[in-house]
């Protein structure tokens, strides 16, 4: 886990993450 913090970059890499775990659960891959 990162430990640096960068205002925005979080909240976009968090988007990011969600949208891929969403995309792969309506995929049905993991």
């Amino acid at each position: 886990m990162k430990t640096t913090y960068e205002p925005g970059k979080e909240l976009v890499e968090f988007q990011s993450n969600s949208i891929s775990i969403v995309y792969n659960v309506k995929t049905g891959s993991n």
